[in-house]
């Protein structure tokens, strides 16, 4: 697990989804939106349909728009496991997995917000960044992340943001299952992962601003992570010894230093990410500026690429 000083903000106290109107309301409050389902699904025949990202963001700016003295701290892309034709329970903390029963999982969006009777009426809207890149038949080739970023303010420079950035996320977007499955797509709420073959996954940046007068705002990243011993005996046979890691105290440690350290921008988030980590003869390494990886599952045992 890597730190990367934009992305997911860190949570505050998790406070009752109560409406803006309550009198006792804490300073901190959420609300999460789910994709409504539009075609239930037939088993493993069909796969049930619902909403994509864009739509449910049209519904995250409705609500906004009824409540004029909320004022937007942050927000998040939220994943939760849910049965193929029942949806999400966002208020689940638990996530059970076995490896007879691959899941659903439903793609949402929470908005962490306070009360402000001075503030007036705001509304969101999202980039979508992704790597150039493609599959080949062997594995996946995308461009590195700091290749991505540059494009990305490249861009920003021709076309700033209609509005203020307010958080940045990394997410691993599933491509497919296959080669000649469908292409990555990543306002799609529901994936399935199958637990078979070969899977693809893409790292996507999604960009969250407050709708206003343009900033002419950059995006830069800062990646920290934990120092990894080396791996003893070969994965799998009764030798092997998993690595040891710096606890992420410690790194957590060296990030605030760095901060401490810098000029001249502004921390939109921070967030913890899973990073694949390769071993080859012992020797452990990894990379944050891959933007993509596959899996690939073999019976009871699955390896990354």
């Amino acid at each position: 697990m890597a730190g990367r000083d934009t992305s997911r903000a860190h949570r505050g106290h998790r406070s009752p989804d109560r409406s803006p109107g309550h009198q006792q309301t804490p300073p901190l409050l959420y609300r999460d939106f789910f994709p409504a389902r539009l075609k239930k699904g037939m088993g493993v025949v069909t796969k049930p349909v619902y909403e994509t990202f864009d739509v449910v963001m049209v519904r995250v700016n409705e609500w906004l728009n009824n409540y004029p003295n909320v004022k937007v701290k942050t927000c998040e892309s939220l994943e939760k496991r849910c049965h193929y034709s029942h949806g999400a329970d966002p208020n689940d903390s638990i996530r059970y997995e076995n490896d007879s029963t691959r899941p659903y999982m439903l793609r949402g969006f929470r908005l962490w917000y306070c009360l402000d009777q001075t503030s007036t009426k705001q509304q969101l809207g999202y980039l979508n960044w992704i790597p150039e890149g493609s599959k080949t038949m062997t594995g996946s080739d995308f461009e590195s992340l700091h290749s991505s970023l540059t494009k990305l303010n490249a861009y920003l420079k021709q076309r700033p943001l209609p509005g203020r950035i307010i958080t940045i996320e990394t997410q691993d977007i599933k491509h497919s299952d296959s080669f000649f499955s469908e292409g990555l797509q990543p306002d799609k709420s529901l994936w399935h992962d199958s637990g078979k073959g070969k899977r693809f996954f893409v790292f996507v940046m999604r960009i969250f601003y407050i709708v206003g007068p343009p900033q002419s705002e950059a995006v830069g990243v800062a990646d920290f992570t934990p120092r990894v011993d080396d791996v003893k005996g070969a994965v799998g046979s009764v030798f092997f010894t998993p690595p040891n890691s710096e606890p992420f105290h410690s790194v957590m440690s060296r990030a605030h230093a760095w901060i401490k350290n810098q000029q001249g921008f502004r921390i939109t988030n921070v967030q913890t990410i899973n990073i694949k980590v390769r071993s080859t003869s012992g020797r452990v390494s990894l990379d944050t500026q891959r933007t993509s990886y596959s899996e690939v599952s073999r019976g009871d045992r699955k390896s990354v690429v």
